[in-house]
């Protein structure tokens, strides 16, 4: 057991000391209680019955409180990646970015290529990309009525080879033939300033190529039937930029999302959405558990840039539901949370044996709970704002009034 713990506390050293310098400071965290003092191990004279058990959902104090049941521990999760690769532990969050880069690299060597070849056709691209017989070496012109015109060779009657052709519409495409159909490199032009270059394969967009949109996002990648599928990346003119999976003109699978902010999530996407087990890193730390819809949701755990952690239940990207926080000179709360703050049942620990446990709102002591002071004196009953105000309700009421 212990040899886990040392293992879960190097992964999180690990992600921070690696990590955390590379991002800037950006996004700013929840308000924090940061007088909190460190916390040491102890164990209090008083026990609370069984009534009060159940009333504190504990039956132990915090330092082994451990999880609800159905909460998985995240940073166990942590550790299991990490055993991927003992010797370099960033490389978890890494190496898939690495695959992508590859992947990313070859397309543009490819757009580079044939850009440069898409210059160079005029004069010699007959001899430079074609073997095949063709009906003349010279192009001719024909046209389809009202469906436009063809500038270009021809191979038994089709347009075969390399050509030009104007539609009606005002579009065009230039570039290879087969058999009537637009397969192979070439450049479609769009009546609405939209220019896709790369492959076709019977007249549909397939294989790698590069669509500049009339927006001025820019996507280069690959397509299946007319549609973007595989690895891509996606510039948006807003600065931010995708590198990852598509399926069917979507983010699907894994990718990353760099913000122009400086913001990168690299996770799990559904239909253009971040779902399911991802990582965020921030300019004040890390986050790294289950997404939804660009939000932290679900279980998850935040190392922060100050050296505290949360780690827990998430809504919307605030912490909600129950969950761990260790402050970054070690105190300790283990409960429940709204929105972002301590509310409801949890307990609160120091270094300096000072304990409470009750009831919180807004980050606050309020309602029925029991404080352990540091001399060992118990201040049981009810809390407003922090401040004790009588054992009974009607203290309570009567000081609150």
């Amino acid at each position: 057991m212990a040899d886990s713990e040392d293992q879960v506390q190097f992964t999180i050293s690990s992600l921070r000391n690696r990590i955390l310098p590379r991002v800037q400071w950006i996004y700013q965290p929840d308000s924090l209680d940061l007088s909190a003092l460190p916390i040491q191990k102890f164990k209090p004279n008083y026990q609370m019955n069984e009534m009060e058990k159940s009333e504190f959902l504990s039956y132990n104090w915090t330092s082994n409180i451990g999880y609800p049941k159905g909460v998985p521990n995240i940073l166990n999760y942590l550790l299991t990646i990490e055993q991927m690769d003992q010797s370099n532990p960033h490389t978890i969050l890494t190496q898939i970015y690495e695959q992508q880069t590859k992947v990313i690299k070859d397309v543009i060597q490819f757009i580079q290529k044939e850009e440069q070849a898409q210059g160079e056709h005029k004069g010699n691209i007959l001899s430079n990309h074609f073997d095949e017989e063709l009906d003349s070496i010279n192009p001719e012109n024909k046209t389809y009525g009202e469906q436009g015109q063809y500038f270009g060779t021809f191979r038994n009657g089709n347009r075969h080879g390399y050509g030009k052709y104007t539609f009606s519409n005002g579009d065009s495409y230039e570039g290879k033939w087969a058999n009537n159909h637009r397969t192979g490199f070439g450049v479609y032009q769009y009546n609405n300033n939209e220019v896709y270059v790369g492959n076709f394969y019977e007249s549909k967009r397939n294989g790698l190529g590069t669509f500049y949109y009339k927006t001025g996002d820019k996507y280069e990648g690959e397509w299946k039937d007319g549609l973007i599928e595989g690895q891509g990346v996606y510039h948006f003119t807003n600065g931010d930029c995708f590198i990852g999976q598509y399926r069917e003109n979507k983010r699907h699978g894994d990718g990353r999302l760099v913000y122009k902010s400086g913001i990168t999530y690299h996770g799990n996407w559904v239909d253009n959405k971040q779902k399911g087990i991802g990582c965020f890193m921030y300019g004040n730390g890390v986050y790294m558990g289950e997404c939804e819809g660009g939000f932290r949701q679900g279980k998850g755990v935040y190392l922060f840039k100050d050296g505290s952690k949360y780690e827990g239940n998430w809504v919307r990207g605030k912490r909600e539901g129950w969950g761990i926080y260790i402050y970054p000179l070690g105190s300790k709360y283990t409960g429940e949370n709204k929105e972002g703050k301590r509310s409801g049942v949890g307990v609160f620990e120091k270094t300096d044996r000072e304990v409470y446990k009750g009831n919180w709102r807004n980050d606050n002591k309020n309602g029925y709970g029991i404080n352990i002071k540091k001399d060992g004196n118990i201040q049981e009953g009810y809390f407003l704002d922090n401040v004790y105000k009588g054992e009974s309700i009607e203290e309570y009421l009567e000081r609150e009034s």
